[in-house]
């Protein structure tokens, strides 16, 4: 049998913004815990599921109904589709945030963390689960 030495954090925690995510974590669980996600805090806490409105703004795609479909953080769970007679080559999308958002934080993290005391994760494991159909993800929750 092993011996537990701590744990491992992924996801999504809930808070506004990263700093508070990490402190709290590590208020609450001091040296039991080596590695911190950032949280995916905001309209990220699930992560996949803010795209839809980032990418409804585009001209040419527009929402499936006409009434909200409410997911949390005030996202709209509503599809998107094509509009008519919008052909898919002609859709200039928005920026879609994830990059920026992503190299912004990891960007800050590597000024203020040392090296050699720093891990970073990448974790795509409810998209995969999404594109794969996985059982349970892609369903409202």
């Amino acid at each position: 049998m092993t011996t537990p030495r701590g744990a491992l954090f992924t996801g999504s925690v809930n808070y506004d913004d990263a700093e508070k995510t990490m402190r709290t974590a590590v208020e609450i669980l001091g040296a039991h815990v080596g590695r911190i996600p950032d949280g995916e805090v905001g309209k990220r806490f699930h992560w996949i599921m803010f795209q839809p409105d980032v990418l409804g703004e585009a001209d040419g795609v527009e929402r499936v109904g006409a009434e909200p479909i409410p997911f949390g953080a005030g996202l709209d769970a509503r599809p998107l589709r094509i509009a008519d007679g919008v052909e898919a080559a002609e859709i200039a999308l928005p920026p879609l945030g994830c990059a920026d958002a992503l190299l912004g934080e990891l960007e800050q993290i590597l000024e203020e963390i040392p090296h050699e005391d720093l891990a970073i994760q990448w974790d795509v494991a409810s998209e995969r689960g999404i594109l794969e159909g996985a059982s349970g993800y892609g369903a409202v929750m």
